[in-house]
């Protein structure tokens, strides 16, 4: 049986243990990355929205195992618990046995509360603790309206952005490294 004291799994866990979109939030160094590099897009005119930043741990736990049981990959009853996150995973039958379909269901509703794309190729989630964003070390980024524009590099020298391999060498140069198994994760390890 659930314990009375964990809540069960659904879209009402994405409100808590909010994450920033800001890049206030970023650690020193990353955050004078990010900034000179988004700062030189924009003055190219190039659209950038910030999607993520510094992420809880927490928030972290909770986006990754969801994503783990929507995609299949992980049994609900199976997911290891967090300390502070009083979460049950489990949804069950009135006999008391798991009912798969509704813990599944729950934890699709979640991906779609973080923003997380279930059927996409290019949708990763990383481990609690391992996520560039645990440490403010990360940013998602939407930027579109690149082609054709001119951006500075790091050393200062135009550079015209023909594709987004032209944009991704951009930010090598300020240290804001792409993550290429994700649509719009940046960091400085590029991970």
């Amino acid at each position: 049986m659930s314990s009375p004291t964990l809540e069960p799994s659904g879209v009402a866990w994405c409100s808590k243990f909010p994450g920033s979109a800001s890049l206030s939030s970023l650690n020193d160094s990353f955050k004078a990355s990010a900034s000179a590099f988004i700062g030189a897009m924009r003055d190219a005119n190039i659209s950038v929205r910030i999607n993520a930043a510094l992420r809880p741990i927490q928030r972290s736990y909770l986006m990754f195992h969801a994503f783990e049981i929507a995609k299949g990959r992980e049994r609900p009853d199976r997911v290891p618990p967090y300390s502070g996150v009083n979460i049950d995973w489990v949804h069950r039958n009135a006999d008391g046995s798991m009912d798969l379909d509704a813990s599944v269901k729950a934890a699709k509703e979640m991906c779609r509360g973080y923003g997380i794309n279930v059927n996409s190729a290019m949708q990763a989630v990383g481990r609690p603790g391992r996520s560039r964003h645990n440490y403010g070390a990360a940013v998602d980024l939407n930027i579109t309206g690149y082609a054709g524009k001119r951006v500075k590099d790091a050393a200062g020298h135009d550079v015209e952005v023909r594709s987004f391999a032209d944009l991704k060498h951009v930010g090598d140069g300020y240290g804001v490294t792409y993550y290429p198994h994700e649509n719009m994760h940046w960091s400085d390890t590029g991970h």
